[in-house]
């Protein structure tokens, strides 16, 4: 049954995730979502919130198995000849992926709408994926596609994995984002935008360069419409850490639009909330909200 996001009170449910782990056991996978327990605890959570709209980083590409693993520890010793993420949302989701590695992924469930470049179901890739630089990682993406809902919505969905290691490279894929590159257009196109993934800066407690420069995107809003958080500081102050290494925490992970209103969980940190990956596996803490269309 298709659902209206005119129903239930408007509602709109979102989950944004990096998956990946730092384990030494998949450095060999980029730190992907490298651990078949780990998958398999991930998609028994994801069954259980289905989201209408799923947005992954740090997703085991179908080209990190070649050949494959005899391990069975090992996602990629999996027989099924379905990629990952098709493992972990099943026949219910279309998917786009990025046009590069295929480590960002996007979902929309079947019964809320479909991707306007994907048969309903389907799964494919995004050409509107940022430009590879000579000068950055370009394992780290940012791609876009435009969700189309069965009441008619229409809307860009972004999906940010910004690199980790430069300043200068998360600033060149934010400008190709939002103002284009040389003759290329900007990523996002249509008026309304719903923006998730995982920045790498803490824009509520950040002060680099790359952090200011998303602050003026975000001040000058898009199309006459205003940028409003519905994770981090919408939902806690001080927000909520959703990146953990050793002692150390930031806000990373975060989630925002144009159109909708509403406030985020941080699942493992927000009480009464459960971890994505069923408490062990995982690096950063998945974001999941249930927003409405702002009036």
């Amino acid at each position: 049954m298709h659902k209206s996001i005119d129903e239930s009170n408007n509602d709109i449910t979102i989950l944004s995730a990096n998956v990946g782990n730092l384990d030494l056991k998949c450095r060999k996978y980029l730190n992907n979502l490298c651990l078949t327990k780990v998958e398999a605890q991930t998609k028994k959570q994801i069954n259980f919130l289905s989201p209408d709209i799923v947005a992954f980083q740090e997703i085991l590409s179908p080209g990190q198995c070649p050949d494959r693993d005899v391990n069975s520890q090992y996602a990629c010793s999996d027989t099924s000849g379905l990629p990952q993420i098709r493992r972990l949302l099943g026949s219910d989701y279309s998917i786009v992926c990025d046009n590069r590695n295929q480590f960002e992924c996007m979902g929309v469930h079947r019964r809320f709408g479909k991707f306007a470049i994907c048969t309903e179901g389907g799964m494919c890739r995004t050409p509107r994926t940022d430009t590879p630089n000579p000068e950055c990682d370009n394992g780290f993406t940012v791609s876009v596609a435009t969700v189309e809902t069965w009441s008619g919505e229409k809307f860009d969905l972004v999906n940010a994995h910004l690199q980790s290691t430069s300043k200068s490279c998360r600033i060149t894929m934010l400008k190709q984002l939002f103002i284009g590159n040389n003759a290329m257009p900007p990523l996002i196109q249509e008026d309304k935008v719903l923006i998730v993934g995982d920045f790498n800066f803490d824009p509520w407690r950040a002060t680099d360069e790359s952090a200011a420069f998303w602050r003026n995107l975000l001040a000058a809003g898009w199309h006459g419409r205003s940028f409003k958080y519905h994770s981090g500081i919408a939902e806690n102050n001080p927000p909520r850490k959703t990146s953990h290494f050793l002692w150390w925490g930031k806000t990373v992970d975060i989630v925002l639009s144009n159109f909708l209103e509403g406030v985020c969980v941080t699942l493992g940190e927000t009480p009464g909330t459960k971890r994505l990956d069923g408490g062990h596996g995982m690096d950063h803490r998945a974001i999941y909200c249930t927003l409405r269309l702002a009036p």
